[in-house]
């Protein structure tokens, strides 16, 4: 994978022949396209899918406060990013979001009181509090 600012190619999203290229964190990014890929679907990888389909659906409901309770991140990290980064495996595990584990803020951010009612297609949420 080659990053650039502005070779041969230009800017460009999109495919060329065998060639992808995209932005990433406002870095272009050019790569060669996969040709054999394999997707075994391990019962582990479903589980992890499982997993990353709740934590995009709580994700969605708290968008707007996470954009503000986030904002201390890494300059690369998107608010989604840091999210799944704090919570995917420890308060989104099994399908189930155990609310009482959910990360919504760093340590040092400004305290945040939530309240929420969830009217989502996810069916496992754990009682809990947020705060």
């Amino acid at each position: 994978m080659a990053t650039i600012k502005n070779g041969i190619l230009g800017k460009f999203n999109g495919s060329v022949g065998n060639i992808t290229g995209y932005n990433l964190a406002g870095q272009m990014v050019v790569r060669e396209k996969a040709i054999n890929v394999a997707n075994p679907s391990t019962p582990a990888q479903e589980a992890q899918r499982a997993n990353l389909k709740y934590a995009i659906e709580i994700y969605k409901v708290l968008k707007p406060l996470l954009i503000y309770s986030l904002r201390e991140r890494d300059k690369k990290q998107t608010v989604f990013s840091e999210f799944l980064r704090l919570n995917l495996n420890t308060s989104i595990v099994n399908s189930t979001v155990d609310l009482d584990k959910l990360i919504i803020s760093k340590p040092n951010s400004p305290s945040v009181e939530l309240s929420l009612e969830l009217e989502t297609g996810i069916n496992n949420i754990a009682s809990g509090t947020v705060i």
